[in-house]
This record gives structure tokens, sequence and C-alpha cells, in this order.
């Protein structure tokens, strides 16, 4: 969609700035997107004519927020204005991806992972793509309980009979381990959401909640893109043990994200999580 004049004006008044250019950008399957020039430089602009609906804040309430809370730990893009169907943001420079940056970004998710709260879940729902989150609290306070209640379950109807009682049966206590504490999670941490820019990595686009660190580290295999030099940072700074436990948990982990892209664009996945039950159920 073009950006709408009435909302260039709104921008313009939120910013303190006149717009002197638009630029779309390609990429983004949700949103529009927009290079916005200013008098007083590049701003990032994305909007939706007709956003998903949650429970609790607006789709984009919702990603100002989650950007606010990871800022607490790694690097993100400055939130500018936000209104129901848009989001500005500080322009992020492009930069080289490097061993470096890459270095950077797995100690800063390290770090992030160590903010913990009191439960699973979140004070208020949020979106993971265009899919709403469910981040109420489970019926039990462990891991297992909360990762089958709130995020399996209500993606479950996508998918066959057959293959949604492969996951109603799956053994999630026995097959997922039990963090010390509920830690803070970027929640949609595939290679596209970390920017390599002039001033070194940034995060952008998360679905955040208080959740299992490898939930983000099962979210960097799904897709790929995070080198060696990421994955080293993260083990220096957070101890964990890359071993192949680790890795069988991190494919149940991906069951999540699958189911989302079963949502969104069909059967295209149910391939990659019927394969998962069968070698884990």
């Amino acid at each position: 969609m073009r950006l709408a004049q009435p909302l260039i004006a709104e921008l313009e008044v939120a910013l303190g700035a006149r717009i002197t250019e638009l630029v779309p950008l390609s990429g983004g399957s949700i949103n529009a997107a927009y290079r916005v020039m200013t008098e007083r430089g590049p701003v990032f602009v994305k909007t939706h004519a007709d956003p998903p609906v949650g429970r609790d804040l607006g789709f984009f309430a919702a990603e100002a927020d989650g950007l606010a809370r990871l800022a607490v730990a790694v690097p993100v893009p400055e939130v500018l204005w936000v209104s129901a169907n848009a989001l500005a943001l500080s322009w992020v420079e492009p930069g080289r991806r490097t061993d470096e940056s890459e270095r950077r970004a797995g100690l800063a998710l390290a770090a992030l992972h160590t903010h913990h709260g009191p439960a699973f879940g979140l004070a208020h729902d949020n979106f993971m793509g265009a899919v709403p989150q469910d981040n109420r609290a489970p019926t039990r306070p462990d891991f297992a309980s909360f990762f089958r209640e709130r995020r399996l379950a209500p993606l479950a109807h996508h998918l066959p009979i057959d293959v949604r009682r492969r996951l109603d049966r799956l053994p999630l206590d026995h097959l997922l381990t039990e963090p010390g504490a509920p830690s803070l999670i970027h929640g949609d941490l595939w290679g596209g959401n970390l920017l390599h820019g002039r001033d070194g990595p940034c995060f952008i686009d998360p679905a955040v909640c208080y959740g299992h660190p490898e939930q983000d580290l099962a979210m960097t295999r799904l897709f790929g893109g995070f080198s060696d030099a990421f994955y080293a940072a993260y083990r220096e700074a957070s101890g964990l043990v890359f071993d192949r436990d680790l890795e069988q948990r991190l494919e149940v982990l991906t069951l999540y994200p699958l189911l989302i892209h079963v949502a969104l664009f069909g059967g295209g996945y149910l391939r990659d999580v019927a394969q998962i039950l069968e070698r884990h159920g």
C-alpha cells in the first residue's frame, strides 16, 4: 500500500520534520515498508491497512513494546512513532555481516537471556508474525506446560487429525528441559530479524515473552543465517553445552514456528511437522 496523505501528515508531526521522499522496500511478507527521507535524515516506516487483531495490544503497539523490552540487553532500533496502522523506527544503515558482528549478536542474546521473569508468558498477548500469540500463564508453572498449552495447542487445528493426535501425545515433559527461571526471549529470531548494520548487529521484529532460551536458539537453526561465530560467542557467555541432546531439543522447539508457517502459508510446512513428530513421538 502507499502511505496515505493523512498518515504522512501524522508522521511529519510526530517526527517534527517534513518528509521529502518515500522509497518502497521489498522483503516483508506482512507489512508495506518504506525508507522515508525527512529533512533530518532517513526513517524506517512499516504500515498495514488492516493489521492483525489480538486480545490486548494493537499489532504495532505490541511490536513497539517488544523492542522496548529487548533494549535492556540487545541493540534495537529506536521507536519514533506508533499508531494503529503504522510504526516508525530509526533507520539502520546497512553494513556487512562479519564474524565480529555475529559475535556481538551472540553475546547480546546471551545477555538478554539473563533477564528473568516470575512466570512463563507475559502480562499481555502479542504476535508472532501476523498470528496472535497467547502469553497467558499455563495451568501448571512448568515450561513443558507453557509450550504445549500456549504455543502448540492454539495452532493444532491447522493440522490433519492424525498429525494433531501425534502432537497431542508428544512427551514434552521428557523431551524438553526446565530452565532455571523464565528468560526474556526475542521469540522470532530467524536470520531476517537480525540486521548487520554499519554500527553492528541490530535485533528487530520480536515476539517477546518470558520463555526458554533454547526457543531463540531453535529459531536460529530453522532457516539458518547465523554463523559459527554467533554460536561460539553465545556458548562462551551462557555456558550452554551444544551437544546431541540440545540439537534434539531444538528440533522439538521448532514445532512452534513451523506451525506458525502452516497457519500463515498453508500445508507446505506440514511435512516438516509430521517428520519431527515421527522422530520424537
